[in-house]
């Protein structure tokens, strides 16, 4: 699993997620009232004199104390504010097994320096993309300057040197003026360990075409300046979670007022669906503005789960490739022989 190859068909699909109504526990959401306080008590009448004398007017009772007020129940309301997001109440389809354990590191004879052979290819026409530039960091830190870069050669092939088994960042892009691809970031790529010292990858490139049908087919419009996040949810065993929903946020509660989250409907463009489908698990976040944020998972297990979450950072004018892998927090998702014994492998 190189490249998170599931994620790249939902260029022909995407839906509308709807802005639920915040959502309250069963019995939560109301308010209890006091106690009434009790009667007044009327004072007697007074006895009518011997002679005729007016009898004297009885005692007014005392006012009844007032009840105090109950008080107000809890409203259930999810943390970060993605009640406003998430309403899912379908049960999850996938493996969530993973969830509280602490996640799986790699072995360490296993993040090892290794040639790399990468293709950077049109995910729409699975055609190489000639004399493509590509970046490579290391960091996994696409704001900071790349450890690697260069050009591809007409077959939209490639050679250098990368880690494995350890989070990178990689970029692929052609010249503005060709009209050919936009920027796309693939980020928290974990290589697979080469047996022979020598791994693989292929790399996406969105084209300038698709870039524009995209929104079209969902009667939306990609603002200039900011970002589109494509991705996928995925479960402890690396298959497609579904019934999942997102939530891009920037980890203290806030979300961009433009957000906008889609899903795929069998491959193909819906403004019905609100959850990620199990064939791939893949969701669409666009409108969103340059600079750091976290996408979360959420699904319904019984009760509101939060699967994991992936932060991303979205770059103008760019498409950007994550995966939300359950049970953990760092959107990366290794490849199985990163937590083998990879030198002992044949």
């Amino acid at each position: 699993r190189s490249v998170p190859l599931r994620v790249l068909v939902l260029f022909a699909f995407l839906s509308a997620c709807t802005v639920p109504e915040p959502r309250c526990d069963a019995g939560d959401c109301g308010t209890d009232t006091g106690e009434t306080g009790g009667s007044v008590h009327t004072g007697e009448t007074g006895e009518t004199g011997e002679t005729g004398e007016t009898g004297e007017t009885g005692e007014t009772g005392e006012t009844g104390e007032t009840g105090e007020t109950g008080e107000t129940g809890d409203t259930g309301a999810l943390p970060l504010g993605q009640d406003d997001f998430i309403d899912v109440s379908e049960p999850v389809e996938g493996d969530l097994a993973c969830i509280g354990q602490p996640p799986a590191e790699p072995e360490a004879v296993c993040i090892a320096e290794q040639t790399l052979q990468a293709t950077v290819y049109d995910f729409q026409t699975e055609d190489g993309v000639a004399e493509a530039d590509w970046f490579l960091w290391e960091s996994d830190d696409p704001t900071a300057a790349a450890d690697a870069a260069g050009t591809a050669d007409r077959r939209g092939q490639f050679t250098t040197l990368a880690a494995t088994c350890t989070p990178l960042t990689m970029a692929t892009t052609t010249p503005e003026e060709w009209e050919s691809t936009v920027p796309t970031y693939v980020q928290h790529l974990a290589l697979d360990w080469g047996h022979i010292g020598v791994t693989s990858a292929a790399l996406p490139a969105v084209g300038v075409s698709t870039a524009k049908i995209i929104p079209a087919l969902l009667g939306v419009e990609w603002t200039e300046g900011t970002g589109l996040v494509v991705g996928s949810v995925v479960g402890c065993d690396g298959q497609p979670v579904g019934m999942a929903q997102v939530y891009a946020h920037d980890g203290a509660g806030g979300a961009p007022a433009a957000e906008r989250v889609f899903y795929m409907d069998a491959g193909l463009p819906s403004t019905r669906v609100t959850t990620t489908s199990g064939d791939d698990g893949a969701f669409l976040v666009m409108e969103l503005p340059p600079g750091e944020w976290t996408v979360s998972g959420f699904a319904w297990d019984g009760a509101l789960v939060e699967l994991g979450a992936a932060p991303v950072t979205v770059l103008a004018d760019a498409v950007t490739l994550v995966t939300v892998v359950v049970g953990r927090e760092d959107g990366v998702d290794y490849p199985d022989i990163c937590f083998a014994a990879c030198d002992q492998i044949d």
